[in-house]
């Protein structure tokens, strides 16, 4: 009797030790991640405002789980970009460490490679990518509680799509990572393709080899959605949360792996936050299936406020209108939807 009673204590200080780190933990088995992108943002009286590092003011900066505080009861997690040139103080170890404490769980988009994406340019910066990955590593180390990195988003393009050497590269990756404690690694498929198509099995069908070797090492596997009247049609924007939802269940089916969608990035510079408003919508009303036939365990946005003089794919001014929230405070149409997320 004694003995088991000792056995009880024991199990008992066990779980409350490996629950210390996630403390006031926001996840549970009922919903999944809800990821926020950003980290800190400028706060003048009650109102918060994004600006771009150049043009921020530090000192008046707090963590964007502040605001998650009050405005987004329903986001558990924050996305934290980690690109080509990051270095390890820009993330400040110890206000990770306060906001996983308060319950946020950091999920690091690993984008280090981007739109440089090709064989020889990965055969070429080999070295240093496995350099940078280890500095990675050892900062990752002394962050607290679960963690997610989400490997290479969009790398499936000009050639590296359909090269099986993409397969050493994430294998030897989520090996280096995986010797942390509480880390899930996945490679971020980019959804590229047609999209005035809701199935898109012929581009769908294309990464299959870059992946297909690694995938059983992952945890997940993830897949991002942008879009942009720069790139896109009225129409291709709002077919994006049913073909999402379609991606999921093939990304599931095909790899027997739960799915992520890392970030969602949809444009409201002359498409109108009115029509944002509505792909937020349709993806509250995709979300179910998402989960239950998609294995969908997160779902994020790429920017929470918009950023002013945000470069890439869609030229800056669409790039600068993809938050929920205007770089100014002022909340969109579609941050009501985005808040229906769980």
């Amino acid at each position: 009797m004694k003995i088991k009673f000792l056995i009880i204590i024991f199990l008992s200080i066990f779980t409350i030790a490996c629950n210390a780190e996630n403390k006031g933990s926001k996840i549970n088995s009922k919903n999944i991640l809800v990821t926020a992108g950003g980290f800190e943002v400028e706060k003048d009286n009650d109102n918060y405002t994004f600006n771009n590092p150049e043009n921020t003011n530090w000192d008046k900066t707090v963590s964007i789980t502040e605001v998650l505080d009050k405005y987004s009861k329903n986001v558990n997690s924050y996305s934290i970009w980690i690109t080509r040139d990051w270095q390890s103080d820009w993330y400040p170890i110890d206000k990770i460490n306060e906001n996983t404490k308060k319950g946020y769980i950091p999920v690091f988009i690993y984008y280090t490679i981007g739109d440089q994406s090709s064989i020889d340019y990965i055969k070429n910066n080999e070295k240093d990518y496995f350099e940078r990955l280890n500095r990675f590593k050892d900062f990752l180390s002394k962050i607290k509680g679960d963690k997610y990195v989400i490997f290479e988003p969009e790398y499936n393009q000009n050639g590296t799509e359909s090269w099986t050497g993409m397969n050493n590269l994430f294998n030897k990756s989520f090996e280096i990572l995986h010797s942390i404690n509480n880390v899930k690694v996945g490679p971020c498929i980019g959804d590229f393709g047609n999209y005035n198509l809701i199935n898109d099995l012929s581009a769908w069908n294309l990464f299959d080899n870059s992946i297909k070797d690694s995938i059983k090492n992952a945890d997940f596997i993830s897949f991002q959605e942008m879009r942009a009247l720069s790139r896109n049609t009225k129409i291709e924007i709002f077919n994006t949360p049913e073909r999402a939802k379609n991606f999921s269940i093939y990304l599931t089916k095909k790899y027997n792996k739960p799915t992520m969608l890392a970030y969602i990035s949809i444009s409201d510079y002359e498409f109108g936050e009115d029509n944002q408003a509505k792909v937020f919508k349709d993806f509250v009303k995709e979300l179910p299936e998402m989960k239950s036939k998609g294995n969908l365990k997160m779902i994020g946005l790429m920017h929470y406020f918009d950023y002013p003089n945000h470069e890439g794919y869609f030229y800056p001014a669409y790039e600068e209108r993809f938050g929920v929230i205007t770089s100014n405070g002022r909340k969109k149409e579609s941050f009501k939807y985005f808040n229906e997320f769980k």
